[in-house]
């Protein structure tokens, strides 16, 4: 296979291939541990606490989602660590864009989309089997396509930190990672709000540098609405993520230099 394209489906597909032969054992793995948790502390609140609310629900579901898509994208290049392994997996007969995006169409779409209806299934299959051996039965699960959709959304928007982490620092990825988004999200809120009371509050009782009338806040403001502020941060999460997915392609080449 030549990598002097920039992408090839045949490529592309071998290598999307590669990644679920590699993960799907993972996910079945993990998958297991966590229906297995719910169904336990399901089972025993129903039989020895009489409690009949269903523990699978959209809610939980999100959040055992959150969980596999963030540690799986903080160890998607863990091969990288090593040397050799850097060096088997740079040597694939495929281009740096083919080999991050079939990480991300793997690990962001198939996986996740295969945990929800597996999840999905098992929760009605168990809710049967719990009520057929039991004199109490208990609610149905309770799940919310919308609110799963939603939340499986901007979990692929917080997926590209994670990515850009795994290729920057293979090894010990996941807490590397969380202390610096969390040193950044700081640091600009610390600079952002150093900005405002330069600009709008400023040292002195007339305030800072820029001052508006009443009239001019009304006219200058009146966009800002819960609406056009929830637009704003889904464009900007959406610009962010692309800009996060892009800066971990540059890192992924030159890993190869």
């Amino acid at each position: 296979m030549s990598t002097n394209n920039f992408f090839s489906s045949n490529r592309f597909i071998i290598l999307v291939k590669r990644e679920v032969l590699l993960n799907y054992k993972v996910l079945l793995v993990v998958l297991g541990s966590i229906v297995g948790i719910i169904t336990l502390g399901m089972s025993w609140a129903h039989w020895y606490e009489a409690v009949q609310s269903n523990g699978f629900n959209s809610d939980n579901l999100i959040v055992s989602l959150a969980f596999l898509c963030i540690i799986w994208a903080s160890i998607s290049f863990v091969e990288i660590i090593n040397t050799s392994g850097r060096q088997h997996y740079l040597s694939i007969p495929a281009s740096h864009f083919e080999k991050l995006l079939s990480k991300w169409f793997t690990i962001s779409l198939i996986l996740p989309i295969l945990f929800i209806i597996l999840y999905i299934v098992y929760a009605y299959l168990c809710t049967v089997g719990i009520n057929i051996f039991s004199s109490r039965n208990i609610d149905q699960p309770s799940f919310v396509i919308k609110d799963i959709i939603q939340g499986f959304s901007w979990l692929i928007v917080v997926q590209s930190i994670f990515y850009l982490g795994s290729i920057s620092w293979p090894k010990y990825s996941l807490f590397k990672t969380i202390l610096f988004a969390f040193a950044t999200i700081v640091s600009i809120g610390l600079i952002s709000a150093f900005f405002v009371k330069l600009i709008f509050i400023g040292n002195n009782p007339n305030g800072g540098f820029i001052s508006f009338s009443e009239q001019d806040l009304e006219l200058n403001f009146n966009w800002i609405t819960q609406e056009n502020l929830r637009l704003l941060f889904k464009i900007s999460a959406v610009v962010g993520s692309l800009f996060l997915m892009t800066v971990a392609y540059f890192k992924l080449k030159e890993k190869e230099l």
